[in-house]
């Protein structure tokens, strides 16, 4: 009897792990301090060391929130509240068009619709879903000195984070 209440616990517990797809892990990640953020193109959801956490917008999940390439500036684009989230961030609005995002290390301020220097293309709520705002997830992370790698095989871009 025993042996096989022990056979049932182990089918229960490799059930209860899921069946959620792996999320692909770069061979640099493996020589990672403990903070990796991944954002994969087309995502709702951001990736922190492995675990998911799905963006919702007004608590409703949708796909307007998901992670885009830019076609005119060919730049991974991201949700502002994602970024906040990921970014452990919380953000200041000046006019409308003026968009900072702090952390408790810097700061760093994009305005709407203004190229950023070195082709990082720009922020933009215009041709977006319900006027959200999208910013240039590469410029953010160079902003806070994180490293940025993109996994073109998987669509996605790797943030390496020291703070």
């Amino acid at each position: 009897m025993k042996k096989v209440i022990v056979i049932f616990l182990f089918i229960i517990a490799t059930f209860s792990m899921g069946f959620a797809p792996q999320q692909p892990i770069p061979a640099f990640a493996n020589t990672l301090p403990d903070r990796v953020l991944r954002f994969g193109i087309g995502d709702t959801f951001y990736n922190f060391n492995g675990e998911n956490f799905e963006i919702r917008l007004f608590g409703e999940k949708t796909d307007s929130v998901a992670t885009y390439i830019d076609p005119y500036h060919n730049r991974a684009m991201i949700y502002v509240g994602m970024l906040l989230d990921a970014f452990d961030a919380w953000p200041e609005w000046a006019c409308g068009r003026v968009f900072t995002l702090n952390r408790r290390d810097g700061a760093v301020t994009l305005e709407r619709e203004v190229v950023l220097p070195d082709g990082l293309g720009m922020a933009t709520n215009e041709n977006t879903p319900q006027n959200l705002w999208f910013i240039p997830l590469r410029y953010v992370a160079y902003a806070f000195n994180a490293e940025v790698t993109w996994d073109e095989e998987n669509q996605a871009v790797y943030i390496r984070m020291d703070w």
